[in-house]
């Protein structure tokens, strides 16, 4: 949902203007938001079992909208230990910070490639004149469609 949200907003503002308007740029800018969410989840999810943190919310029980506020930007941060203590949270900063480290540099490579392969990868009639050409791709086999 978060995703449709952030992919409206940036149509509206038009950002970035190479992906255009209409829907084309939404289901651009869509993707983009979705692909980040999903790697951040998943390093998110690798990182707590591998150090064994539980991000999890867990109501505070406390009186008051000053404590009750408090405890929740607290717990934004903090994690718990196996044995209940809270700490920073590493997996939740890490995977935040590896989604953003990492799409810019799979956007780059993606590029890259689009270049090298001088405009086979620009639509999916191409793909398929390409694979009726090169008999070495088998059928129902699709290469990946890269923007141009």
């Amino acid at each position: 949902m978060m995703a449709g949200a952030s992919a409206g907003i940036t149509q509206l503002q038009n950002v970035p203007p190479e992906w255009g308007q209409g829907a084309e740029g939404y289901a651009r800018r869509f993707a983009n938001y979705y692909a980040y969410a999903t790697t951040r989840s998943l390093l998110q999810m690798a990182g707590e079992d591998i150090l064994h943190e539980d991000n999890l919310y867990y109501g505070s029980g406390e009186r008051g909208m000053r404590r009750q506020v408090v405890y929740a930007v607290k717990s934004s941060v903090l994690a718990r230990g196996n044995d209940g203590t809270q700490h920073l949270s590493i997996s939740r900063s890490g995977s935040t910070a590896g989604a953003a480290f990492y799409l810019p540099a799979l956007a780059a490579a993606k590029q890259r490639f689009g270049r090298r392969r001088s405009g086979q990868l620009r639509n999916f009639d191409g793909n398929q004149r390409r694979r009726e050409r090169d008999s070495r791709v088998p059928a129902g086999c699709y290469a990946p469609h890269f923007p141009p």
